[in-house]
């Protein structure tokens, strides 16, 4: 049985961060007079405007051809379009569905979601087979820490559960492999 060499740890890393917003605009109706702004016109905060998003992520190379890699993924609570429940106006169209019974409107994409915080994790590790040969075996896990990232919300305020969550992301996923590789040579005759 041979010796093992250790090399001194081998890292690098970056992080990003990124403030963004995202405006849109309903286009009216063509009727030639002015009408109520949940029809058309009124300008706002776009559905899926997300604010702030921050992304880690690093690899070391600790040695014995292992190496280690992850991410850290953030990003602040995305909007949502909010209707009452109801078309009063009985127009049929999802935009004007913003009006209450009192006469008041449901602000424009007023629901923000709670934040998405997502760990991923991945082992690699390198063998050497003789030659050029070589196999490689890794681990990875995605959302290791089992974080409830929710995608979906209910959004009518009439409905009795407004506010709550309607699709989760899947649990943890964890999926192993290997590759093989061989190096040849060839020359010419």
């Amino acid at each position: 049985m041979g010796e093992l060499d250790r090399a001194p740890a081998v890292w690098q890393g970056s992080a990003t961060y990124l403030l963004s917003g995202t405006w849109d605009e309903i286009p009216p109706p063509d009727v030639g007079f002015a009408l109520a702004p949940d029809m058309g016109a009124e300008r706002g905060l776009a559905e899926l405007d997300q604010r702030h998003r921050v992304v880690f992520n690093g690899i070391v190379e600790p040695g014995y051809g292992i190496q280690l890699s992850g991410i850290y993924f953030f990003g602040s609570g995305e909007r949502y379009a909010t209707t009452y429940g109801g078309d009063l106006r009985r127009q049929g169209l999802n935009p004007s569905n913003r009006l209450r019974p009192d006469g008041t409107l449901v602000s424009r994409n007023s629901f923000v979601g709670d934040p998405i915080h997502r760990v991923d994790l991945r082992i690699q590790r390198r063998f050497a087979l003789g030659g050029r040969a070589r196999i490689d075996g890794l681990l990875e896990v995605f959302n290791l820490f089992d974080r409830a990232n929710y995608g979906n919300w209910v959004t009518d305020e009439s409905n009795a559960n407004y506010g709550s969550q309607t699709q989760i992301s899947p649990l943890p996923i964890l999926r192993g492999c290997c590759s093989w590789a061989s190096e040849s040579r060839f020359e010419r005759l």
